[in-house]
């Protein structure tokens, strides 16, 4: 299946695989617009600052969970 940002093929599938590289490795134009909007995808939902309030959340989650096994 192709998507915006490359192409999904189910689990095991080699002959799908096999395609979808040939798909990519002859479309330039698909092959550039994708590695574009998954550059845009991955710069603008990981930044350092949203990794760094995520480790914070996972952090006090488990100091929440454990505070609250402690003295149940």
């Amino acid at each position: 299946r192709v998507l915006e940002r490359g192409i999904m093929v189910e689990p095991g599938d080699s002959f799908g695989f096999a395609a979808a590289l040939n798909f990519i490795l002859h479309n330039d134009t698909f092959r550039r617009n994708a590695g574009e909007t998954a550059r845009r995808f991955v710069r603008d939902r990981f930044t350092k600052e949203r990794l760094i309030q995520d480790i914070e959340n996972l952090y006090n989650s488990i100091l929440a969970a454990s505070s609250n096994r402690r003295y149940a």
